[in-house]
């Protein structure tokens, strides 16, 4: 079994936030530094959950802000693929998403070391922040 190392944060919950089902997914921090769910495909992400707190509230939770981590694929992420954080919705968020091709600037979260073959799989990563202007 693999080891995987990296700098581990513990955050508190923004109230009435429900990130049971977050865990492996990328996460963002509240005006006030509670972490909650991506507001926008513009959100800024602080990392990736490692410990997701319960539905019921009253536990902070674990964050890998640097390092290698797990992450949940939104798609097929081959090695060497550079990922950034999925927003379809306010329920369907926070995926690894392989950057796309189309014009824009994406601010890149990892780079994938481990595949991932479909969506819902668990990829490997080494987070890293960046921005990519794609023209």
């Amino acid at each position: 079994m693999a080891t995987y190392t990296g700098l581990d944060v513990g955050f508190d919950v923004a109230s009435g936030v429900d990130l049971s089902a977050r865990e492996l997914r990328f996460i963002s921090l509240d005006s006030v530094g509670d972490l909650t769910n991506m507001a926008s495909a513009a959100s800024l992400t602080v990392g990736v959950i490692q410990r997701a707190p319960r539905a019921d509230g009253g536990e902070g939770a674990t964050v890998r802000v640097d390092g290698i981590t797990k992450v949940e694929a939104a798609g097929a992420l081959p090695v060497n693929t550079a990922v950034i954080a999925e927003y379809v919705s306010a329920t369907d968020q926070g995926k690894a998403l392989a950057l796309p091709g189309s014009a824009g600037t994406y601010r890149v979260r990892g780079i994938v070391i481990g595949a991932a073959s479909a969506e819902g799989e668990i990829a490997t990563i080494r987070l890293v922040e960046y921005l990519v202007i794609v023209t």
